[in-house]
């Protein structure tokens, strides 16, 4: 692909990008495939997601809602 990114040739280019983002899926599939717990959910809105409807983040104990301001110092 570095070769083909190099060339002046835009099919090249195109087949090239083609290839790579081919592999590329073939590797997320299987790092997701890793990641799932057999019989559970894989990645999604099921997992756990805080935009689904139904879903949303665990609840973290350390976890503390505050609001921040900034005082400047007199000058």
């Amino acid at each position: 692909a570095k070769k083909d990114l190099k060339s002046e040739d835009g099919a090249r280019i195109d087949a090239a990008h083609q290839r790579v983002e081919s592999e590329l899926h073939k590797v997320a599939e299987k790092l997701y495939k890793a990641q799932a717990p057999e019989g559970g959910p894989g990645p999604g809105p099921e997992a756990g997601d805080p935009g689904a409807p139904g879903g949303g983040a665990a609840q973290d104990d350390d976890v503390i809602d505050a609001e921040f301001t900034e005082e400047k110092p007199d000058s």
